[in-house]
């Protein structure tokens, strides 16, 4: 029953941009959660050395997107994030919660290390509509959803389909496919849409109408409502752009 109400109160929130009273003394809260517009690791000893890290921590930057805060802030790959607003920093989990903390639209300062000699950023975290924050608020109960909790389980999103079969990369793979990150294509379906477009297996989309792809949900989230996309890939270490044009979606079709 607990399940079968949530899914009501979650499908009925998505409707609405700020809050949903649902029903009498029950309420939803929607938010959007914060974000700097980049694509990170965790310092290891061989990032350490190559970047004259004093320590062994931080949080590295491979990918800054387009017109995000960082990108306006002056970051770019290879700087080293070292502090959040004061606050040391010594993982990618560390800085992930440190930014969903702390609402859109705040100005904060961050310290980084670029080639050796530490320096300082001001920037402006912009609002990340794909990740919101959900709050349940009932009479005498009040829970506010982790920022990473997926509700995929409970709900089908419907979108154009690729036709392809993707995985996410770990840095260590990234690097010898000379990509910074994204899914790595293992199938393509045939006359699917990503094959009429030219992608292969063993691909690695990286950005998608400009957007960074992290995983299968950022995908998703990129191709919702589209009936074309332009697809950056990285083939045999070289770098392209692909069109990428969807058929009409069948009725009872899902994204992929």
């Amino acid at each position: 029953m607990v399940w079968a109400l949530l899914r009501t109160v979650i499908a009925a929130s998505l409707l609405a941009p700020a809050a949903l009273q649902v029903q009498a003394g029950l309420r939803v809260e929607v938010r959007p959660t914060a974000s700097l517009g980049v694509r990170i690791a965790d310092v290891d000893q061989a990032a350490m050395k190559r970047l004259k890290l004093p320590q062994e921590r931080g949080v590295l930057i491979t990918a800054v997107e387009d017109n995000a805060p960082a990108k306006q802030a002056g970051l770019h790959a290879d700087d080293v994030l070292w502090r959040f607003r004061g606050e040391e920093l010594y993982s990618v989990t560390q800085l992930r919660r440190l930014v969903h903390e702390t609402p859109p639209g705040r100005s904060v300062h961050i310290d980084f290390y670029r080639a050796g000699v530490l320096k300082r950023a001001t920037l402006v975290l912009a609002a990340d509509e794909s990740r919101q924050e959900f709050t349940l608020d009932v009479p005498g109960f009040r829970y506010s959803f982790p920022h990473d909790f997926s509700f995929e389980p409970f709900f089908e999103r419907r979108g154009p389909r690729l036709g392809i079969t993707v995985v996410a990369l770990t840095g260590q793979l990234a690097a010898h496919l000379g990509a910074q990150g994204g899914l790595l294509v293992t199938a393509v379906e045939p006359e699917g849409p990503a094959e009429r477009a030219g992608i292969k297996a063993g691909d690695v989309i990286e950005r998608v109408d400009g957007h960074l792809i992290d995983n299968k949900a950022d995908l998703r989230e990129a191709t919702a409502g589209k009936t074309m996309i332009s697809v950056e890939i990285v083939r045999d270490r070289k770098r392209r752009k692909i069109t990428v044009r969807f058929e009409a979606q069948p009725p009872g079709g899902s994204a992929v």
